[in-house]
């Protein structure tokens, strides 16, 4: 019985083990996806420009206020609520 107690506590291990080397992975994958649409999101930012030509600049800025650039950290984070928050359907 002792026997069958250490082979399940070992099994629990092993098997979080792989959930938490499986999240790590997928985190980094949606890190990089978020860095890559943060990235395409200040190129078109930079390259925008106003609807009406004939607005007043101070308008123009004053009506689109741009996102917050999101640190290393800030993707990291959210990467990781993001897998962790993650359920299939069903």
């Amino acid at each position: 019985e002792e026997e069958e107690k250490e082979r399940r506590e070992k099994d629990a291990e092993l098997s979080r083990a792989e959930f938490h080397e499986a999240c790590r992975e997928e985190q980094q994958v949606v890190e990089q996806w978020l860095k890559r649409n943060m990235r395409d999101l200040l190129k078109s930012e930079a390259t925008s420009t106003p609807k009406d030509p004939h607005a007043p600049p101070e308008l123009v800025r004053n009506s689109q206020p741009s996102f917050r650039r999101a640190s290393k950290e800030d993707l990291r984070v959210l990467s990781m609520l993001m897998v962790l928050s993650h359920f299939e359907e069903g």
